[in-house]
């Protein structure tokens, strides 16, 4: 039996920079998965353009869908579709992000021409856009090739529960849960989680003292809840709202002097403005647990979300602030009569760290690769 390398291709819409919490996903499972001693490919669209380093593919793509309709759906140009057929001629597995996506729908396809085993990660389910054309396209696409690629797949893997149970009534192939981690940028020590120094971060992040600072940090589209915030902040002027990230919606055209736009940030920044902040804020209504909710909770912040959101976890209630789509404002203001205690947010942190690792979570998606890899040999 050879002992080199197993040689996985990853494949995934976008990568970081771009801003996602499956970018981040699979920027994580290369790292970690690499230093397990797997040999893993990863190709994703180059947007924005920072070229291939490595085995970090970056292939050419139209974005212009994303760009006009703040819909994601990046098409590979012809020059990607040649990468990704070579690139899965030369793995002996293929692993893709999600099923809606043309670089995991080929990568797919090929997958199969050329007898390569095949790992399906679900992120999320497919959700409602205002947009009732681009919610019906999205759904067949989600019945026609969503469903092929499940059935090709030889293992799914899904990263929370809420998926897990949709996906296990969609497919006859056997589904996992394997939730993510969080960044070793967001573990801090529970001597970082106090009055003194959250005083100290708002001095130097130019936050002010003496309000309730709420945080958003995501994409800028309409599904992470931002025609809510901006109605969330309408009616709380004394608090101030910062947001992070960028899309195509503006929150500086919303002409409120409570709303401060910081642009994209880095982990190590982002970590800062949650020690520095009261809450989290994420009225969203994507069919799924984001990733920045564990990582803002590893803070020690606490965070304001959907119930919805939280059904995708569905442990720990006491943990979150579960907030109702009819009454968003008053859930608010019942949380800022009453917020969590400073030893309590210590206690978030460390049921955050316990539930969320990505080193676990590695070790499991390796012996998934090992196990699916070994049953295809013996064929």
């Amino acid at each position: 039996m050879s002992c080199s390398p197993l040689r996985a291709l990853q494949v995934s819409a976008y990568a970081p920079p771009h801003l996602g919490g499956i970018e981040i996903c699979a920027a994580q499972l290369f790292d970690t998965l690499t230093a397990l001693g797997c040999e893993v490919t990863w190709i994703a669209s180059d947007v924005p353009r920072v070229g291939a380093q490595g085995r970090r593919i970056r292939i050419p793509v139209r974005n212009q869908i994303e760009d006009w309709f703040g819909v994601p759906i990046p098409i590979p140009t012809l020059s990607a579709v040649r990468k990704i057929w070579r690139a899965v001629e030369d793995c002996d597995l293929v692993h893709v992000h999600d099923v809606l996506y043309l670089n995991s729908i080929l990568a797919v396809c090929f997958a199969r021409l050329r007898g390569r085993p095949i790992i399906v990660t679900l992120h999320r389910w497919p959700l409602a856009y205002r947009n009732r054309w681009v919610t019906l396209l999205q759904n067949a696409a989600h019945h026609s090739l969503g469903r092929l690629c499940l059935s090709s797949a030889n293992a799914v893997t899904c990263i929370h529960v809420e998926v897990l149970r949709k996906a296990a009534a969609f497919t006859k192939v056997r589904c996992q849960l394997i939730p993510n981690g969080i960044a070793r940028d967001f573990s801090v020590k529970n001597t970082e989680i106090t009055p003194e120094l959250q005083h100290s971060l708002r001095g130097h992040l130019k936050l002010p003292l003496d309000r309730k600072v709420a945080v958003f940090a995501g994409r800028f589209v309409e599904n992470k809840g931002l025609h809510d915030i901006r109605a969330i902040a309408a009616s709380f002027p004394g608090v101030l709202f910062v947001m992070c990230g960028s899309g195509p919606l503006n929150p500086s055209d919303w002409g409120l002097a409570n709303v401060s736009v910081r642009g994209l940030m880095s982990s190590t920044d982002l970590r800062e403005f949650f020690l520095a902040s009261d809450f989290l804020l994420l009225p969203s209504t994507e069919a799924g647990f984001p990733l920045v909710v564990p990582e803002a909770m590893a803070c020690g912040l606490p965070c304001c979300i959907l119930r919805q959101t939280w059904f995708a976890f569905g442990r720990a209630e006491d943990y979150f602030v579960l907030l109702e789509r009819d009454r968003l404002v008053n859930g608010i203001a019942e949380y800022l009569d009453s917020p969590f205690s400073f030893c309590k947010r210590r206690a978030l942190a460390s049921y955050a760290k316990e539930n969320w690792d990505w080193d676990k979570s590695s070790a499991e998606y390796l012996s998934v690769y090992t196990q699916v890899f070994s049953r295809e040999r013996e064929r």
